[in-house]
């Protein structure tokens, strides 16, 4: 999606490669063809979430490079495309959540129950672990 990286101003990366990290505001490019790591951090302050971006994008360039097929999204911002799944996962208020969506798979989706967001710092370590053993499969609600 270029379009925000025009109007962003933004061409320290260019040229331009898809990645497989994204802004959940800026777009869902691929979230209902692949499994998707959703990371949920709008009550956290510039600093908090930006040491969170760069977690999620350490952990989708070490899963690209072991040959996985992940997408990898943040979500900063009430509302929009993050509310709307955050609304679909059924969770409430604007805590602090790792989830990694399988929507490919009828909707089904998992959430982190070894991340307490409120007093563990998310790492790539996290993020990867919690791909290799997402834990109990649960069903978007519709």
């Amino acid at each position: 999606n270029m379009r925000s990286v025009i109007d962003g101003g933004d061409f320290s990366e260019f040229p331009f490669h898809p990645k497989n990290y994204q802004d959940l505001s800026t777009g869902a490019d691929g979230i209902n063809e692949k499994k998707s790591i959703v990371m949920f951090c709008e009550s956290e302050d510039d600093e908090e979430q930006a040491d969170i971006i760069n977690a999620i994008k350490e952990a989708a360039r070490a899963s690209k490079e072991k040959g996985e097929d992940y997408m990898f999204f943040f979500v900063t911002q009430p509302g929009g495309i993050g509310g709307q799944v955050r609304n679909l996962l059924s969770l409430k208020g604007n805590g602090v959540t790792l989830a990694l969506l399988d929507i490919p798979d009828d909707g089904g989706f998992y959430l982190s129950t070894k991340f307490d967001g409120e007093k563990d710092t998310l790492t790539k370590e996290i993020i990867l672990e919690f791909l290799a053993n997402p834990g109990a499969r649960q069903q978007m609600s519709k």
